[in-house]
């Protein structure tokens, strides 16, 4: 899948480890590295499991429109998907690529 941002500044975070690091130190920056690997190897987000450790999930509320996979414990990377269209879509099947919205700590620890 391709992987792309929401934002200017996701998107230059994503750009390189050390941007990583400088924003989520560096347990947080490792896994968001390999997150990131996985959802570009794989062909739609029905390659991604819901069991961990990735834990693919689909949000609610006011995110209802967004998955998010798990990087620690509370932290989680939050994303939408794509179909071929460049079209926003809920459907794993179809989802060939993804926009990052962001590296969110749900528990605030």
């Amino acid at each position: 899948m391709e992987i792309n941002a929401e934002t200017k500044k996701m998107t230059k975070t994503l750009s390189s480890q050390k941007a990583m690091v400088r924003a989520y130190g560096e347990a947080i920056s490792t896994k968001l590295m390999r997150r990131i690997t996985e959802l570009s190897a794989a062909t739609s987000l029905a390659d991604i499991s819901h069991l961990p450790p990735q834990r693919l999930h689909q949000l609610t509320g006011k995110y209802d429109t967004y998955f998010a996979v798990d990087l620690t414990r509370n932290t989680r990377l939050v994303f939408r998907g794509l179909d071929m269209n460049n079209e926003m879509t809920m459907i794993k099947t179809d989802i060939i690529s993804i926009l990052v919205r962001e590296v969110v700590d749900y528990h605030g620890h």
